[in-house]
């Protein structure tokens, strides 16, 4: 169910741009070429991602592709769940999202009604999703 009102302490749009490492908010390092912005890492909790997810559109497609990315090939080439292992989608679940994933990743743009059913359906997902959004912070972290 879709929260109806929800009171966000901040712009979400903006949050979700720091956490994209997009410049919105971005901070110039002293001393350093002003074309490199400092990326600036906020921590996110399973009920901002609800969040997001409930009031972003953007982020009901990104969370798509991320479901989509977290199947085994066998899922997601047969838009089932084969393996009750607690990454990706449920059985019920499977045809739907991997097929509204495929279809943003071939760069289809997703219907309003589509939009609306995907964001009830990943709100259960939450989970899996701030789990990707921690490992992606790990591995922007690590010095290469």
């Amino acid at each position: 169910m879709i929260p109806s009102k929800v009171d966000f302490g901040e712009n979400l749009d903006e949050r979700l741009a720091r956490w994209e490492n997009r410049s919105i908010g971005a901070k110039q390092p002293t001393g350093k070429s002003p074309h490199i912005k400092e990326k600036v890492m906020i921590a996110l909790s399973k009920n901002d991602i609800r969040n997001l997810i409930a009031t972003n559109d953007r982020a009901v497609e990104r969370a798509l592709l991320v479901m989509l990315n977290r199947q085994t090939a066998d899922e997601a080439r047969g838009n089932t769940t084969k393996k009750a292992n607690g990454i990706g989608y449920n059985k019920r679940d499977a045809p739907f999202g991997t097929d509204l994933g495929k279809k943003l990743k071939m760069g289809v743009r997703l219907s309003p009604r589509q939009i609306q059913c995907a964001r009830a359906m990943l709100l259960k997902y939450s989970g899996q999703l701030l789990d990707e959004a921690e490992m992606k912070a790990a591995r922007e972290r690590l010095p290469f």
